[in-house]
């Protein structure tokens, strides 16, 4: 239920005794810890075998690189000042239709995380950070100077990592100790999950 067979490329079952095996220190040296876990469950999709290749490590830290990237651009869009809170009815389209996005991602990846199916889940996480957040709403957010659209940026961003914090834990935390205020948890792993609605 949790996790695949891991096989090698050519589909051999991993073992030591064949010498097939793969040592998750020498990946976690090579690509770190959270893009490590980020390549294993990206290639996990519920009972299915999965076949082994470091080509989802390499993608796992491209888009940790991508995490750290649209956190500055936030931090600097908003001076630092992030809300942790959407508006109650934002007035702009482009905004309005990013907090429904968000919720409706939220709604998805609870649904998959209940069924175990967490490749899919990092996979729903992936295409809502990377292009619905950084390629449609950055890009239009960065000609923007109003507070509505600082709001939902900072909002959008809390929401990002609450819910990719499963998947990539270290940079999730690093960044939410960078840039939590002294009313929100003090550890991520212990932050409420972000509501659906």
């Amino acid at each position: 239920i949790i996790h695949a067979t891991v096989l090698t490329k050519d589909g051999q079952r991993m073992s030591k005794s064949k010498g097939t095996g793969i040592d998750p220190m020498k990946l976690i040296e090579t690509y770190g810890a959270d893009a490590t876990r980020f390549g294993l469950v990206w290639m996990s999709f519920g009972g299915q075998d999965m076949k082994f290749g470091e080509e989802p490590m390499i993608a796992g830290k491209k888009f940790l690189n991508k995490l750290w990237n649209a956190s500055r651009f936030v931090l600097q869009k908003t001076g630092g000042s992030i809300a942790a809170d959407f508006p109650a009815a934002p007035q702009i389209i482009q905004n309005a239709s990013m907090v429904e996005s968000v919720h409706a991602v939220i709604k998805t990846i609870e649904d998959c995380i209940e069924r175990y199916e967490f490749g899919q889940a990092l996979h729903t996480a992936h295409e809502f950070f990377w292009h619905t957040f950084c390629d449609q709403y950055i890009e239009w957010a960065k000609k923007q100077e109003d507070e509505e659209t600082k709001q939902v940026l900072g909002a959008t961003l809390i929401a990002a990592l609450r819910l990719l914090h499963p998947f990539v834990p270290f940079a999730t935390e690093a960044l939410w100790q960078h840039i939590r205020k002294d009313n929100w948890a003090k550890q991520l792993m212990v932050a409420e999950w972000p509501s659906a609605h």
